[in-house]
């Protein structure tokens, strides 16, 4: 009776596994090799290190042996990186005429746009006139006028605070009032009586027989 000597080897699922894998990455190296050089090489690699014949190779050659754990670990860290560069190089070969007639793409960066709040128109008009509106027909002007931005020129006649500290010009002899906050108060000490200027302010009405304006800046 013979007896042979044979060597049994045992198929894993690891064994399975690195083959599977292996195989895909040489797929995926061949695929991406000349879109993507790097992400190319690295499949390739990564396909060496995963196939058992290469293993056994590098057993043979360099008596060197890569444990399953390492393989792991390596299958890990190059399948991050050749997807970071796949990324990568997805957004910087993507066709300009894609990015620019794309309707989506066209919304998208739209909706992304900050929000610019369109200014409210000022009503130009003169000092001289605005009060003449007032006495005329005050509820007329207050419709006209209260709460709308409103461009005025004017020869100023006076200076003047209130009783807020803030400090104010007048327009003919107290026909229409010109309030500012108390950082314009500098400004102010530059201009002279009977100096023509245009003010830019919100109006709000006649509550002592006269226009009042406030939050005015100087044109």
């Amino acid at each position: 009776m013979e007896q042979e000597n044979k060597k049994v080897k045992k198929v894993t699922l690891g064994f399975i596994l690195s083959w599977i894998l292996g195989v895909l990455s040489v797929v995926g190296g061949l695929a991406t090799i000349f879109k993507s050089p790097v992400a190319g090489i690295l499949y390739l690699l990564l396909a060496f290190i995963l196939l058992p014949p290469a293993n056994k190779l590098v057993e043979k050659k360099l008596k060197f042996s890569i444990s399953g754990g390492l393989k792991f670990i390596l299958f890990i860290v190059l399948s991050a990186i050749i997807i970071a560069n796949l990324e990568g190089s997805d957004v910087g070969t993507k066709p300009l005429s894609e990015i620019d007639n794309s309707p989506a793409n066209v919304q998208q960066e739209i909706n992304e746009q900050p929000v610019q709040i369109q200014k409210e128109t000022s009503i130009k008009v003169s000092a001289e006139d605005l009060y003449q509106e007032y006495k005329d027909n005050s509820v007329a002007a207050g419709q006209k006028y209260k709460g709308k931005q409103v461009e005025v020129t004017g020869s100023i006649d006076d200076f003047g605070t209130d009783i807020m500290g803030r400090p104010y010009i007048t327009f003919g002899f107290l026909e229409t009032q010109a309030v500012f906050n108390k950082s314009y108060a500098s400004q102010l000490a530059e201009l002279k009586k009977g100096q023509e200027i245009i003010v830019q302010c919100k109006a709000s009405g006649s509550p002592l027989g006269y226009p009042i304006l406030e939050s005015c800046s100087i044109k």
